[in-house]
């Protein structure tokens, strides 16, 4: 999504380092290493602090839950999932 975007705006970055370690990814950028491009959870996470700017236009990733029909689900399970549908917006579709 990132590169998509990116790509539409005409930029190209020099991308010195790519990981999955997002705090460690956190950690390098609040030492001056770069820029980094984190979920907002991660850059406001408690550590050195950071410069933050939202991405205009906002980066937006679906999510999806997937469970086995005809299984029973454990008490935390169906806890969690009747959460998830309590917090889904109108938009967003979620299917029992």
């Amino acid at each position: 999504a990132l590169d998509r975007a990116l790509e539409r705006a005409g930029a190209q970055p020099r991308i010195a380092l790519e990981g999955s370690d997002l705090l460690l990814i956190r950690a390098l950028a609040a030492q001056g290493f770069g820029v980094a491009v984190l979920p907002r959870s991660f850059a406001e996470f408690p550590g050195p602090p950071l410069s933050v700017r939202s991405l205009k236009p906002a980066i937006r990733l679906p999510v999806v839950l997937l469970w086995r029909k005809r299984r029973t689900l454990s008490p935390a399970a169906r806890a969690f999932l009747d959460f998830v549908r309590a917090e889904a917006s109108e938009s967003e579709k979620i299917e029992a």
